[in-house]
């Protein structure tokens, strides 16, 4: 009993050292990670148009901090969402939408988003930034009507 316990310890020790070692020979993936203390620096600002008949306005801030590319946006003043109605950020390029966030109004009609763009979202020559009101979240396109928009 004692020498079986002591073969199955050996094992365990052999193959935990086995697998460290492995995990030496493996490369870490290449993660830009910004110090804590790196300032946030503010590429551009801009404030969003309403539509017509549209109560509400919107800033938008394109803020850079260790390589990262945001949008930043502050709404207020809008239509308080009902059910499952979110307000989407959409970049516009052409006629093609992207993606870029989703918030929901507090009971002020006010919200925030922040959306940390990617690497290959940051190369691309946007034309517009626009906010529509949609029935629900994550849509790949605008279902929505657009509520405010600006020309990047």
């Amino acid at each position: 009993m004692g020498l079986a316990a002591a073969l199955l310890l050996s094992v365990a020790g052999n193959s935990y050292f086995l697998l460290k070692d492995e995990d030496k020979g493996k490369q870490e993936p290449n993660v830009s990670v910004a110090p804590q203390n790196e300032p946030l620096t503010s590429e551009k600002t801009m404030k969003l148009q309403a539509e017509p008949n549209v109560s509400g306005e919107a800033t938008a801030s394109l803020t850079k901090k260790g390589g990262n590319l945001n949008v930043v946006i502050q709404a207020n003043n809008l239509k308080n969402v009902k059910g499952n109605e979110v307000y989407q950020v959409w970049l516009i390029k052409g006629d093609k939408p992207h993606p870029a966030g989703a918030f929901v109004t507090d009971k002020n009609g006010n919200g925030t988003v922040v959306y940390t763009m990617s690497q290959k979202e940051q190369a691309e020559k946007w034309d517009v930034m626009a906010i529509t009101l949609e029935p629900n979240a994550n849509n790949k396109t605008p279902k929505g009507n657009t509520v405010l928009r600006s020309a990047l």
